[in-house]
Protein backbone atom coordinates (compact mmCIF):
# COMPACT_ATOMS: atom_id res chain seq x y z
CA UNK A 1 0.00 0.00 0.00
CA UNK A 2 1.45 3.53 -1.01
CA UNK A 3 2.28 6.10 2.18
CA UNK A 4 0.82 9.47 1.59
CA UNK A 5 3.27 12.05 2.25
CA UNK A 6 3.51 15.58 2.97
CA UNK A 7 4.47 18.51 0.73
CA UNK A 8 4.77 21.91 -0.20
CA UNK A 9 2.50 22.42 -3.31
CA UNK A 10 6.37 23.84 -4.88
CA UNK A 11 8.25 21.12 -3.97
CA UNK A 12 5.77 18.79 -6.61
CA UNK A 13 5.65 21.68 -9.18
CA UNK A 14 7.33 25.46 -9.80
CA UNK A 15 5.14 27.59 -11.32
CA UNK A 16 5.55 30.61 -13.21
CA UNK A 17 3.81 33.85 -14.36
CA UNK A 18 3.23 33.69 -18.41
CA UNK A 19 4.11 35.59 -21.18
CA UNK A 20 2.91 38.85 -22.04
CA UNK A 21 1.53 38.86 -25.83
CA UNK A 22 -1.12 41.70 -27.22
CA UNK A 23 -3.82 40.59 -29.40
CA UNK A 24 -2.64 42.50 -31.93
CA UNK A 25 1.01 40.64 -31.63
CA UNK A 26 -1.23 37.15 -31.68
CA UNK A 27 0.14 35.22 -35.04
CA UNK A 28 -1.51 32.43 -36.73
CA UNK A 29 -0.08 29.27 -35.65
CA UNK A 30 0.00 25.37 -34.61
CA UNK A 31 0.61 26.22 -31.18
CA UNK A 32 -2.08 27.71 -29.24
CA UNK A 33 -2.28 30.30 -26.55
CA UNK A 34 -3.00 29.45 -23.00
CA UNK A 35 -5.02 32.43 -21.21
CA UNK A 36 -7.13 31.90 -17.59
CA UNK A 37 -10.30 30.43 -19.50
CA UNK A 38 -8.60 28.24 -21.81
CA UNK A 39 -7.23 28.73 -25.51
CA UNK A 40 -7.66 32.38 -26.76
CA UNK A 41 -5.52 32.19 -29.79
CA UNK A 42 -3.07 30.70 -31.64
CA UNK A 43 0.48 31.55 -32.25
CA UNK A 44 3.67 30.50 -34.24
CA UNK A 45 5.58 29.79 -31.37
CA UNK A 46 5.43 28.57 -28.10
CA UNK A 47 6.78 28.94 -24.44
CA UNK A 48 5.52 25.45 -22.54
CA UNK A 49 6.80 22.21 -23.58
CA UNK A 50 3.87 19.65 -23.13
CA UNK A 51 2.55 17.61 -21.44
CA UNK A 52 1.78 20.64 -18.79
CA UNK A 53 -1.24 22.80 -17.40
CA UNK A 54 -1.86 26.19 -16.42
CA UNK A 55 -3.80 27.82 -13.69
CA UNK A 56 -5.55 30.98 -13.78
CA UNK A 57 -3.45 34.18 -12.73
CA UNK A 58 -5.96 36.95 -13.50
CA UNK A 59 -9.64 36.98 -14.60
CA UNK A 60 -10.65 33.27 -13.84
CA UNK A 61 -8.32 32.42 -10.99
CA UNK A 62 -7.48 29.28 -9.83
CA UNK A 63 -8.49 27.24 -12.99
CA UNK A 64 -6.27 24.36 -13.85
CA UNK A 65 -6.26 23.66 -17.78
CA UNK A 66 -4.52 20.53 -18.94
CA UNK A 67 -2.47 20.92 -22.59
CA UNK A 68 -1.14 17.79 -24.18
CA UNK A 69 0.28 20.06 -27.19
CA UNK A 70 3.16 22.71 -26.59
CA UNK A 71 1.75 25.84 -25.99
CA UNK A 72 2.28 29.54 -25.25
CA UNK A 73 1.59 30.56 -21.77
CA UNK A 74 -0.09 33.79 -21.64
CA UNK A 75 0.30 36.14 -19.11
CA UNK A 76 -3.35 35.47 -17.49
CA UNK A 77 -1.97 32.24 -16.02
CA UNK A 78 0.82 30.88 -14.32
CA UNK A 79 2.18 27.43 -15.81
CA UNK A 80 4.05 24.82 -14.54
CA UNK A 81 7.99 25.39 -15.82
CA UNK A 82 9.34 22.43 -13.39
CA UNK A 83 7.00 19.59 -12.57
CA UNK A 84 8.53 16.48 -9.57
CA UNK A 85 5.38 14.42 -10.24
CA UNK A 86 3.32 12.75 -12.87
CA UNK A 87 2.10 15.79 -14.59
CA UNK A 88 -1.54 14.42 -14.76
CA UNK A 89 -1.72 13.22 -11.20
CA UNK A 90 -1.20 17.24 -10.03
CA UNK A 91 -3.37 18.92 -12.32
CA UNK A 92 -6.16 16.56 -10.83
CA UNK A 93 -5.03 17.51 -7.56
CA UNK A 94 -5.27 21.04 -8.39
CA UNK A 95 -8.53 20.76 -9.22
CA UNK A 96 -9.37 19.78 -5.79
CA UNK A 97 -7.96 23.03 -3.94
CA UNK A 98 -9.99 26.38 -3.72
CA UNK A 99 -7.28 28.82 -5.06
CA UNK A 100 -9.65 31.85 -4.75
CA UNK A 101 -9.27 32.69 -1.37
CA UNK A 102 -5.75 33.82 -2.17
CA UNK A 103 -6.75 36.57 -4.40
CA UNK A 104 -3.44 39.19 -4.13
CA UNK A 105 -5.99 41.71 -6.40
CA UNK A 106 -7.82 44.23 -5.90
CA UNK A 107 -10.80 44.94 -8.94
CA UNK A 108 -9.21 42.50 -11.03
CA UNK A 109 -8.81 38.70 -9.58
CA UNK A 110 -4.74 37.96 -9.70
CA UNK A 111 -2.99 34.91 -8.29
CA UNK A 112 0.26 35.36 -7.12
CA UNK A 113 2.65 31.77 -7.58
CA UNK A 114 4.46 32.68 -3.93
CA UNK A 115 0.85 32.17 -2.57
CA UNK A 116 0.20 28.78 -3.76
CA UNK A 117 3.99 27.43 -3.40
CA UNK A 118 3.49 26.87 0.44
CA UNK A 119 0.18 25.16 0.23
CA UNK A 120 0.55 22.05 1.71
CA UNK A 121 -0.95 18.33 -0.03
CA UNK A 122 -0.65 14.84 0.89
CA UNK A 123 0.63 13.01 -1.90
CA UNK A 124 1.38 9.43 -2.75
CA UNK A 125 4.32 7.42 -4.55
CA UNK A 126 4.67 7.40 -8.19
CA UNK A 127 2.93 4.64 -9.25
CA UNK A 128 0.35 5.54 -7.21
CA UNK A 129 0.12 8.91 -8.82
CA UNK A 130 0.03 7.41 -12.40
CA UNK A 131 -2.94 4.81 -11.82
CA UNK A 132 -4.80 7.61 -10.21
CA UNK A 133 -4.33 9.91 -13.18
CA UNK A 134 -5.00 6.55 -15.68
CA UNK A 135 -8.66 6.57 -14.10
CA UNK A 136 -9.29 9.78 -13.80
CA UNK A 137 -8.21 10.03 -17.75
CA UNK A 138 -10.34 7.37 -18.71
CA UNK A 139 -13.34 9.51 -17.42
CA UNK A 140 -12.41 12.66 -18.79
CA UNK A 141 -10.99 10.83 -22.33
CA UNK A 142 -14.69 9.52 -22.68
CA UNK A 143 -16.06 13.13 -22.02
CA UNK A 144 -14.09 14.39 -24.60
CA UNK A 145 -14.86 11.64 -27.29
CA UNK A 146 -18.52 11.93 -26.33
CA UNK A 147 -18.29 15.95 -26.66
CA UNK A 148 -16.91 15.21 -30.15
CA UNK A 149 -19.32 12.83 -31.52
CA UNK A 150 -22.01 14.97 -30.64
CA UNK A 151 -20.30 18.19 -32.44
CA UNK A 152 -20.00 16.18 -35.65
CA UNK A 153 -23.15 14.76 -35.34
CA UNK A 154 -24.36 18.47 -35.20
CA UNK A 155 -21.87 19.62 -37.99
CA UNK A 156 -23.70 16.51 -40.18
CA UNK A 157 -27.08 17.45 -39.58
CA UNK A 158 -26.58 21.50 -40.38
CA UNK A 159 -24.66 20.22 -43.44
CA UNK A 160 -27.99 18.39 -44.53
CA UNK A 161 -29.78 21.63 -43.91
CA UNK A 162 -27.65 23.66 -45.42
CA UNK A 163 -28.31 21.10 -48.76
CA UNK A 164 -31.48 20.99 -48.58
CA UNK A 165 -32.65 24.86 -47.96
CA UNK A 166 -30.04 26.73 -48.47
CA UNK A 167 -28.88 25.06 -52.09
CA UNK A 168 -32.16 23.64 -52.82
CA UNK A 169 -30.04 19.86 -53.45
CA UNK A 170 -33.13 17.51 -51.48
CA UNK A 171 -34.73 14.28 -52.29
CA UNK A 172 -37.49 14.70 -54.79
CA UNK A 173 -36.47 17.75 -56.74
CA UNK A 174 -36.27 18.28 -60.32
CA UNK A 175 -34.04 21.30 -60.67
CA UNK A 176 -37.21 23.76 -61.31
CA UNK A 177 -37.36 27.23 -60.21
CA UNK A 178 -40.14 29.52 -60.17
CA UNK A 179 -38.57 33.12 -59.06
CA UNK A 180 -35.53 31.69 -58.19
CA UNK A 181 -37.24 29.16 -55.35
CA UNK A 182 -38.09 25.64 -55.55
CA UNK A 183 -41.64 25.38 -56.97
CA UNK A 184 -44.13 25.77 -53.76
CA UNK A 185 -41.60 27.49 -51.81
CA UNK A 186 -42.19 31.14 -50.93
CA UNK A 187 -40.19 34.28 -49.61
CA UNK A 188 -41.53 35.35 -46.21
CA UNK A 189 -40.62 36.57 -42.93
CA UNK A 190 -39.22 34.18 -39.96
CA UNK A 191 -42.52 34.99 -38.14
CA UNK A 192 -44.13 32.78 -40.31
CA UNK A 193 -41.93 29.93 -39.47
CA UNK A 194 -42.08 30.48 -35.46
CA UNK A 195 -42.71 32.40 -32.93
CA UNK A 196 -40.42 33.93 -30.14
CA UNK A 197 -41.63 34.07 -26.60
CA UNK A 198 -40.30 35.76 -23.48
CA UNK A 199 -39.05 34.08 -20.95
CA UNK A 200 -40.32 34.07 -17.04
CA UNK A 201 -38.03 35.91 -13.97
CA UNK A 202 -36.98 33.78 -11.89
CA UNK A 203 -34.02 34.93 -9.39
CA UNK A 204 -31.29 33.04 -8.22
CA UNK A 205 -32.43 33.40 -4.67
CA UNK A 206 -35.69 32.35 -5.80
CA UNK A 207 -34.80 29.08 -7.40
CA UNK A 208 -36.13 25.34 -5.26
CA UNK A 209 -33.63 22.65 -5.93
CA UNK A 210 -35.02 20.61 -8.43
CA UNK A 211 -34.72 18.53 -11.80
CA UNK A 212 -35.39 21.12 -14.17
CA UNK A 213 -32.22 23.52 -16.34
CA UNK A 214 -32.75 26.60 -16.16
CA UNK A 215 -32.00 28.43 -19.13
CA UNK A 216 -29.84 31.82 -19.23
CA UNK A 217 -29.14 33.49 -22.74
CA UNK A 218 -25.52 31.16 -22.57
CA UNK A 219 -27.25 28.16 -21.27
CA UNK A 220 -27.83 26.44 -18.46
CA UNK A 221 -27.71 28.67 -15.37
CA UNK A 222 -29.34 26.41 -12.68
CA UNK A 223 -31.95 24.17 -11.45
CA UNK A 224 -35.04 24.60 -10.39
CA UNK A 225 -38.43 22.23 -9.15
CA UNK A 226 -40.76 23.71 -11.32
CA UNK A 227 -40.28 24.31 -15.66
CA UNK A 228 -42.37 26.75 -17.70
CA UNK A 229 -41.96 24.68 -21.18
CA UNK A 230 -42.20 21.66 -21.94
CA UNK A 231 -39.08 19.99 -24.06
CA UNK A 232 -37.52 19.59 -26.38
CA UNK A 233 -37.43 22.74 -27.05
CA UNK A 234 -35.43 25.59 -27.87
CA UNK A 235 -34.34 29.01 -26.60
CA UNK A 236 -32.73 32.14 -27.62
CA UNK A 237 -30.49 34.20 -26.06
CA UNK A 238 -32.21 37.87 -25.60
CA UNK A 239 -29.89 39.72 -23.54
CA UNK A 240 -25.87 39.60 -22.67
CA UNK A 241 -25.01 36.49 -24.80
CA UNK A 242 -27.03 37.57 -27.71
CA UNK A 243 -28.44 35.27 -30.87
CA UNK A 244 -27.19 32.35 -28.99
CA UNK A 245 -29.10 29.29 -29.98
CA UNK A 246 -29.72 26.88 -27.16
CA UNK A 247 -31.26 23.36 -27.63
CA UNK A 248 -32.62 21.81 -24.44
CA UNK A 249 -33.60 18.18 -24.22
CA UNK A 250 -36.08 17.84 -21.20
CA UNK A 251 -38.74 20.39 -20.05
CA UNK A 252 -37.08 23.54 -18.87
CA UNK A 253 -37.58 27.34 -17.48
CA UNK A 254 -36.15 29.96 -19.74
CA UNK A 255 -35.69 33.00 -17.60
CA UNK A 256 -36.16 37.08 -18.89
CA UNK A 257 -32.88 37.03 -20.71
CA UNK A 258 -34.36 34.83 -23.26
CA UNK A 259 -36.91 33.64 -25.84
CA UNK A 260 -38.55 30.48 -25.97
CA UNK A 261 -39.51 29.37 -29.43
CA UNK A 262 -43.25 28.19 -29.96
CA UNK A 263 -43.79 26.13 -33.73
CA UNK A 264 -45.54 28.18 -36.42
CA UNK A 265 -46.12 25.54 -39.19
CA UNK A 266 -47.48 22.58 -37.52
CA UNK A 267 -44.63 20.26 -37.56
CA UNK A 268 -44.02 17.44 -34.88
CA UNK A 269 -40.25 18.66 -34.34
CA UNK A 270 -38.26 21.59 -33.90
CA UNK A 271 -35.27 20.87 -36.21
CA UNK A 272 -35.40 22.70 -38.58
CA UNK A 273 -36.44 25.88 -36.70
CA UNK A 274 -32.87 25.23 -35.17
CA UNK A 275 -31.09 25.37 -37.73
CA UNK A 276 -32.98 27.89 -39.54
CA UNK A 277 -32.36 30.33 -36.17
CA UNK A 278 -28.47 29.09 -35.78
CA UNK A 279 -28.35 30.59 -39.98
CA UNK A 280 -29.43 33.98 -38.47
CA UNK A 281 -27.04 36.94 -37.51
CA UNK A 282 -29.10 38.26 -34.82
CA UNK A 283 -26.31 40.63 -33.36
CA UNK A 284 -26.96 42.84 -36.12
CA UNK A 285 -30.45 43.22 -34.49
CA UNK A 286 -29.38 44.46 -30.69
CA UNK A 287 -31.71 46.79 -29.89
CA UNK A 288 -30.20 48.37 -26.51
CA UNK A 289 -27.79 50.22 -26.13
CA UNK A 290 -26.23 50.25 -22.10
CA UNK A 291 -27.61 46.85 -22.31
CA UNK A 292 -27.48 45.08 -25.70
CA UNK A 293 -30.10 42.87 -26.52
CA UNK A 294 -32.39 41.14 -29.43
CA UNK A 295 -35.69 43.00 -30.47
CA UNK A 296 -37.93 40.87 -30.90
CA UNK A 297 -39.92 41.96 -33.40
CA UNK A 298 -37.24 42.70 -35.60
CA UNK A 299 -36.12 39.29 -35.01
CA UNK A 300 -39.35 37.98 -36.10
CA UNK A 301 -39.14 40.21 -39.38
CA UNK A 302 -36.71 39.04 -40.62
CA UNK A 303 -36.58 38.13 -44.14
CA UNK A 304 -36.26 34.14 -45.08
CA UNK A 305 -36.88 31.79 -47.65
CA UNK A 306 -40.11 29.24 -46.54
CA UNK A 307 -40.33 26.02 -47.88
CA UNK A 308 -42.81 23.62 -48.68
CA UNK A 309 -43.82 22.10 -44.88
CA UNK A 310 -43.76 18.44 -46.44
CA UNK A 311 -39.97 18.99 -46.83
CA UNK A 312 -39.59 20.46 -44.27
CA UNK A 313 -41.08 17.38 -42.20
CA UNK A 314 -39.43 14.80 -44.40
CA UNK A 315 -36.66 17.00 -43.02
CA UNK A 316 -37.15 16.42 -39.44
CA UNK A 317 -37.73 12.80 -39.48
CA UNK A 318 -34.27 12.29 -41.01
CA UNK A 319 -32.54 14.31 -38.62
CA UNK A 320 -34.44 12.67 -35.47
CA UNK A 321 -32.10 10.10 -35.18
CA UNK A 322 -28.83 12.57 -35.01
CA UNK A 323 -30.51 14.18 -32.03
CA UNK A 324 -31.68 10.97 -30.32
CA UNK A 325 -28.07 9.94 -30.53
CA UNK A 326 -26.91 13.77 -29.25
CA UNK A 327 -29.26 13.01 -26.32
CA UNK A 328 -27.85 9.56 -25.14
CA UNK A 329 -24.38 10.97 -25.61
CA UNK A 330 -25.09 13.87 -23.48
CA UNK A 331 -26.57 11.56 -20.51
CA UNK A 332 -23.41 9.50 -20.66
CA UNK A 333 -21.77 12.66 -20.44
CA UNK A 334 -23.66 13.67 -17.34
CA UNK A 335 -23.02 10.31 -15.28
CA UNK A 336 -19.63 9.99 -16.00
CA UNK A 337 -19.18 13.79 -15.24
CA UNK A 338 -21.00 13.07 -11.87
CA UNK A 339 -19.50 9.88 -11.31
CA UNK A 340 -15.46 11.41 -11.90
CA UNK A 341 -16.45 14.58 -9.52
CA UNK A 342 -17.12 12.32 -7.08
CA UNK A 343 -14.23 10.32 -7.14
CA UNK A 344 -11.81 12.81 -7.73
CA UNK A 345 -11.58 14.06 -3.98
CA UNK A 346 -11.69 10.38 -2.52
CA UNK A 347 -8.63 9.40 -4.68
CA UNK A 348 -6.90 12.31 -3.89
CA UNK A 349 -7.29 11.95 -0.78
CA UNK A 350 -6.15 8.55 -0.74
CA UNK A 351 -9.72 7.26 0.79
CA UNK A 352 -9.95 5.18 -1.80
CA UNK A 353 -6.97 2.91 -2.14
CA UNK A 354 -5.71 1.33 -5.35
CA UNK A 355 -2.92 -1.35 -6.85
CA UNK A 356 -4.09 -4.18 -3.39
CA UNK A 357 -5.42 -7.04 -4.47
CA UNK A 358 -8.87 -6.31 -3.07
CA UNK A 359 -9.39 -3.11 -4.92
CA UNK A 360 -7.74 -4.04 -8.09
CA UNK A 361 -11.28 -4.75 -9.41
CA UNK A 362 -12.24 -1.15 -8.24
CA UNK A 363 -10.00 0.33 -10.64
CA UNK A 364 -10.74 -2.02 -13.48
CA UNK A 365 -14.16 -1.70 -13.57
CA UNK A 366 -14.23 2.14 -13.11
CA UNK A 367 -11.89 2.02 -15.85
CA UNK A 368 -13.87 0.00 -18.15
CA UNK A 369 -17.04 2.18 -17.64
CA UNK A 370 -15.24 5.34 -18.39
CA UNK A 371 -14.42 3.74 -21.47
CA UNK A 372 -17.56 2.52 -22.28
Amino acid sequence: MSEWKKYRLGELVTFQRGYDLPKTEFVNGIYPIAGSNGIIGYHDKFTTKAPSFTVGRSGNIGTPIFYNDDFWAHNTVLYAKEIHCNPKFIYYLLKTIDFKHLNSGSAVPSLNRNYIHPIEILTPDLPTQTQIASILTSFDDKIELLGQMNQTLETMAQTIFKEWFVDFNFPGFDGELVDGLPKGWRKGKLGDVLNLLYGKALKAENRALGIFPVIGSSGIVGFHNTFVVNGPGIVIGRKGTIGEVIWVYENFFPIDTTFFVEDMIDVTDLYYHYFLLKEQNFKKLMSDSAVPGLNRNQALGTEVVFPDVIIVRKFNCLIAPFFRKKESNLTQIRTLTHLRDALLPKLMSGKIKLLTASHWHIQKNLMQFARG
